[in-house]
C-alpha cells in the first residue's frame, strides 16, 4: 500500500473509509501520522485508529440492530430497520431518548431485536435522572416467567433476565452517564458496566413470545409498568459475544461528533496555512 505523505491527507482518508480498512491498516496509518504530526492530529488519528479498529476487528460478529435517536418521533434502526414507536411520555430530544419515568417507553413493533438463539450481545448507553421506588429496566421483551430484560430493582441491584432477577450488582446512582453491556456465548453470559465486567451468569431467559422489544419499560404481558426516568443511547445489538476490548471500543454519538469536528478543525488549520503561504 503506497504511504500518503502529509498527515492531513492521511487522516482524512482513514475517516472517509472506515468501513474498509483492515485492522492492520489503521494501525500502519496511525503510526505515519503519529511520527509526522503534531500532538493534535496525533489524538485525532488515535482516536480514527480506534473506531477504524471497532469496524474492521470485531472477531465473528455483526452488528444487527442499532438506534442512536438522532431526531424526529421514530426510533430508527439504522441498521436493521426494526424501527421503534414511542409511546407515552417518550420523546427524542437531543440525539438521545428522553423518557419520562411514568408513561414513556419505545417498542419495536413485530421485531424481537434480542436474538432468540445463537450468541449476542446487547449494548446501551444510559444515564438514570430520577429513581422511582420499584422495579425499573433499560430493556426487555418477552413475557413474565420467559422474560429477557435488563434492569434494576427497588434496592438498585442489576436484575438480569427472568432467571437472574436477584444480583449484587449496584446500578450507579451518580446520575450520569454509562454503558451497559449484556454478552451471551453458548450458556455463558457476561455483564458490564462501562466495560468492566460485574458479574457471570449461566443461562438466561430471552424473551421468547410475549411482547416485542421495549426500550425503558418492562413488557406489558402478565407482568407491570416499571419505566426508566432518564436518557438512552447506541443501543446496539451484534449477533455474537463482543470481549471486554471490544466493548469498550465502541464509540458513543458524541465520539463521531468529534472525530468530525476535529477533521474540520485541521482542514481549516490546512487551509489557513496555505494562505498565510501565498
Amino acid at each position: 500500500m503506497k504511504m500518503k505523505t502529509t498527515a492531513l491527507f492521511s487522516s482524512i482518508q482513514v475517516a472517509g473509509c472506515l468501513s474498509r480498512y483492515t485492522l492492520g491498516e489503521a494501525v500502519i496509518y496511525t503510526a505515519t501520522i503519529i511520527k509526522r504530526s503534531g500532538a493534535f492530529v496525533r489524538k485525532l488519528a488515535l482516536l480514527i485508529a480506534g473506531v477504524a479498529a471497532l469496524n474492521s476487528g470485531v472477531a465473528n460478529a455483526t452488528l444487527i440492530h442499532k438506534y442512536t435517536f438522532d431526531s424526529g418521533s421514530v426510533a430508527i434502526d439504522s441498521v436493521g430497520g426494526a424501527n421503534g414507536t414511542l409511546f407515552g411520555g417518550a420523546a427524542i430530544v437531543g440525539g438521545q431518548l428522553s423518557l419520562d419515568g411514568s408513561s414513556g417507553y419505545v417498542q419495536t413493533l413485530g421485531n424481537h431485536i434480542v436474538p432468540v438463539s445463537g450468541d449476542f450481545t446487547v449494548y446501551m448507553s444510559a444515564k438514570q435522572t430520577a429513581f422511582g421506588s420499584g422495579h425499573v429496566e433499560l430493556i426487555s421483551q418477552g413475557a413474565t416467567g420467559t422474560g429477557f430484560y435488563i434492569g434494576y430493582d427497588p434496592a438498585h441491584h442489576i436484575r438480569i433476565t427472568d432467571s437472574h432477577q436477584v444480583t449484587t450488582i449496584d446500578f450507579p446512582v451518580d446520575g450520569k452517564n454509562h454503558s451497559y453491556a449484556l454478552t451471551l456465548a453458548d450458556s455463558t453470559a457476561n455483564f458490564y458496566i462501562d466495560a468492566v465486567l460485574q458479574g457471570t451468569f449461566h443461562g438466561i431467559e430471552r424473551g421468547l413470545g410475549g411482547d416485542d422489544t421495549r426500550f425503558g419499560d418492562q413488557f406489558s404481558s402478565g407482568c407491570c409498568p416499571e419505566f426508566f426516568h432518564g436518557f438512552i443511547d447506541n443501543v446496539q445489538v451484534w449477533n455474537n459475544a463482543l470481549s471486554s476490548e471490544e466493548i469498550a471500543a465502541i464509540p458513543e454519538p458524541e465520539t463521531y461528533a468529534m472525530l468530525l469536528a476535529g477533521l474540520g478543525l485541521v482542514g481549516f488549520m490546512a487551509r489557513c496555512k496555505k494562505v498565510s503561504a501565498a
